[in-house]
């Protein structure tokens, strides 16, 4: 998928960065899939400061998103849509602390499954 909107979020040098504030959410474009999906997995390369960051994903085209997986916690593990649907979109959000300062997403892969 490709950036529908990097709200508070900024690239810079090739990473999905925070641009200002402690919170920052990018949303992906809706891309309609030919068949339903019903799982999904996220490759992605997050910095150690990533731990409180998260991902949402949608399969009905951003009407409802999944519950938040941790950036960290959640990377290279099937997880499972409620319902089936054909519209992904995904978001990402950057969240900082006072131990995690710095959060950077170098890249983020969203496979999809029937």
């Amino acid at each position: 998928n490709q950036i529908l909107d990097l709200g508070d979020c900024k690239i810079e040098n090739s990473k999905l960065k925070i641009n200002t504030g402690t919170n920052a959410t990018m949303t992906s474009t809706i891309e309609i899939q030919d068949n339903n999906v019903s799982s999904f997995e996220v490759r992605a390369k997050p910095n150690d400061d990533c731990d409180i960051s998260y991902f949402e994903v949608s399969n009905d085209g951003g009407l409802t998103f999944s519950q938040q997986y941790n950036l960290v916690g959640f990377l290279n593990t099937p997880l499972n849509f409620s319902t089936p649907g054909k519209p992904v979109q995904a978001k990402i959000t950057l969240r900082s602390d006072a131990d995690n300062s710095k959060p950077e997403l170098d890249n983020f892969v969203l496979i999809v499954k029937r």
